[in-house]
């Protein structure tokens, strides 16, 4: 395996382990994100001056326990690792016999030329596969929680309350906490 086929499918397995970062946290990010932005749309907005001390109050403990909830549920998860993300890729391949890592593997004490030529020969066959190796595919991981991509209208109703409380947003925001 030449160097830039090597450096391509490390280029490959790195981007397939971000993308396995982003399938495991995403939802939780997309969570605490979400309830952070509702928390300060609703001070921006003025909303949490207007209903008074104990809602404000309520509304700032829900909010704060999602968001800690959240986090301990996100510790839990598995952080993938560089071998989970080459079976992603391999998989998404559909290649056989895991050819990256036999390519980055090495023959053990075999002295015996048979056994040499055959290795030889199953790391070039591993090789050929890496040839046209692809990026692994992205799956979708917030449109089955969000089917009505409520995830866009935070940010957007969020800009909408900053420009209608501009000038006031920070003492607004002070006074929520």
């Amino acid at each position: 395996m030449d160097n830039t086929q090597n450096l391509h499918t490390d280029r490959l397995v790195k981007r397939a382990q971000r993308r396995l970062v982003w399938e495991t946290y995403g939802p939780t990010f997309a969570l605490i994100s979400i309830v952070a932005l509702a928390y300060v749309i609703g001070s921006s907005a003025g909303f949490w001056q207007r209903i008074g001390d104990p809602w404000r109050g309520i509304a700032l403990i829900v909010s704060a326990v999602l968001i800690v909830r959240t986090l301990l549920k996100a510790f839990k998860l598995p952080v993938p690792d560089i071998s989970t993300a080459m079976r992603r890729l391999e998989r998404d391949n559909k290649l056989q016999h895991r050819p990256l890592d036999t390519v980055k593997d090495h023959l053990g004490t075999s002295v015996h030329d048979e056994s040499q030529a055959t290795w030889k020969l199953h790391v070039k066959n591993a090789a050929g596969q890496l040839d046209h190796v692809r990026a692994a595919t992205r799956k979708p991981v917030l449109a089955p929680i969000d089917p009505y991509y409520l995830r866009f209208a935070v940010p957007f109703v969020f800009l909408i309350a900053v420009m209608a409380g501009a000038g006031d947003n920070y003492e607004r925001f002070r006074a929520s906490l």
